[in-house]
């Protein structure tokens, strides 16, 4: 706009020099050119004279100054806030009267249209700014790792971020516009927004805490809710398990304790049911009372034995584990019970033959205790299927079975030592509590998942020593 400004005034008086003159940003006590055509002006020109001259219609140099004779001022809003530099006509002559008195009437024009420039310039750095701002506010909120839901004060959502399309599943454009309450039931979003805070919720298959907070502009005037979202299932796990650490560390000292001190007098009771049996005759009557006395002691030996199993902390020599090899091995022992039981055996084992440091012997004891629970499961018959694969640098084992399975409120139990659902006499308690110590020995992690009625499903985590091989 400047350059057309200087370029009409040149070709209507016809001037070889003009420029035009704006208040210096930096410093609002002089003006500075910013057009010039026709002429070069010093850098260290002084027209510091300018700013003392606002209140005349226009300045004149008789003697040339940096080639320009007329400063004509530009005013809006009743303020001078440019110059208009002239020199002389293409002939050398000075401009006459009438030339002046149009560009006294062209200057106000002039002025407005650079303050009007200066304004949208103005608005447009700051749009610039504005959308700078949004996009770094954007990102923030897109980089960040919990989920955030925006919604207006209708309830219509107008901000979802990566994060909370991951938990969800629904894409953004999937729920622009729509209501809160479409997608989260109305009765929790307004449980949420007079709580501010619901902690370790149970929703989508996760484990989250919900904070709201109301969205207020600077006149305190509600203008929508944030809601996020932060998943913690993975948080809540490892809790879990620190305090099942904690808990079979604890028992496992005690069960060490008790297990020694319950042998000896075990081993007497045993030894000396077995000689009274000798010296009497099996039609006599306390004959069998002896031999219900001597299946006792064994059955309290074997108890005493898994509690030594449990406690035990001495090192186990490790050496490369074929994790297939062990499953393989523990099925046939177990081929004519699943006969028997009706159960069908599938197996969706890799083609590879994943390898893990470990002990052979322990982690057939794992695989032996998931596999008779299975059995168990399921006394009507059905189906028992191990899956395995290979996630980054471990190898997963899952158990699933189809049989009745676990109740919430017992699945927090069945790592704890004597714990059981089985009848009297069917179990001992200590088979998961042996296998949960057992897999933690050799690095890795077994997990649970089951409903009643449903089956169960148990997974195995085992770090690999090298990567499958094919063959």
């Amino acid at each position: 706009m400047l350059d057309r400004i200087v370029d009409r005034l040149s070709r209507a008086l016809f001037v070889e020099r003009a420029v035009i003159f704006l208040e210096d940003p930096a410093d609002a006590s002089r003006f500075v050119p910013v057009r010039v055509t026709g002429l070069t002006i010093p850098e260290d020109a002084d027209f510091s004279f300018l700013k003392s001259s606002t209140d005349r219609p226009y300045i004149f140099c008789e003697t040339d100054l940096h080639d320009l004779n007329y400063f004509i001022p530009c005013r809006a809003k009743d303020r001078v806030i440019g110059y208009i530099g002239l020199g002389r006509t293409q002939n050398g002559d000075y401009l006459t009267s009438e030339d002046l008195e149009l560009l006294e009437t062209v200057s106000d024009y002039v002025g407005i249209a650079l303050e009007n420039a200066r304004l949208y310039r103005s608005l447009e750095q700051k749009a610039t700014e504005y959308q700078s701002l949004k996009d770094f506010s954007e990102n923030i909120i897109e980089s960040i790792n919990v989920g955030v839901l925006v919604e207006d004060v209708d309830g219509r959502i107008v901000g979802w971020n990566k994060a909370l399309e991951s938990l969800t599943g629904r894409r953004r454009s999937e729920t622009f516009g729509r209501r809160a309450a479409e997608i989260f039931p109305a009765q929790f979003l307004q449980r949420l927004v007079e709580n501010r805070h619901l902690y370790k919720q149970q929703w989508n298959g996760l484990t989250a805490n919900f904070s709201a907070t109301s969205l207020m502009d600077k006149d305190g005037t509600t203008r929508g809710t944030l809601i996020i979202i932060d998943n913690i299932t993975d948080r809540v796990r490892l809790e879990d398990q620190l305090i099942q650490n904690e808990k079979l560390t604890s028992i496992g000292l005690l069960a060490a304790g008790v297990a020694h001190e319950v042998n000896t007098p075990l081993a007497v009771i045993s030894s000396y049911s077995q000689m009274l049996r000798k010296e009497i005759s099996p039609e006599d009557g306390r004959y069998k009372l002896l031999e219900k006395i001597t299946k006792q002691t064994f059955r309290a030996s074997e108890i005493v034995n898994n509690l030594l199993n449990f406690s035990r902390t001495n090192a186990t020599e490790f050496a490369e584990v074929d994790i297939h090899q062990v499953i393989t091995e523990t099925l046939s022992l177990l081929e004519h019970q699943f006969k028997s039981a009706r159960i069908r055996v599938e197996r969706e084992l890799l083609a590879d033959y994943p390898i893990t440091a470990g002990n052979a012997g322990k982690l057939q004891q794992v695989f032996l205790n998931l596999f008779v629970n299975a059995r168990d499961a399921m006394a009507e018959g059905g189906e028992l299927r191990i899956r395995t694969e290979t996630v980054d640098s471990k190898v997963e084992v899952v158990v699933q079975d189809t049989g009745t399975g676990i109740s919430r409120e017992n699945i927090k139990k069945i790592y704890d030592p004597f714990f059981t659902t089985k009848a009297a006499g069917k179990g001992t308690g200590l088979g998961l509590s042996v296998s949960y110590g057992i897999v933690q020995e050799h690095g890795g992690n077994i997990s649970v998942e089951s409903r009643p009625g449903l089956g169960t499903s148990f997974k195995l985590e085992l770090p690999l020593v090298r990567k499958p091989v094919n063959v």
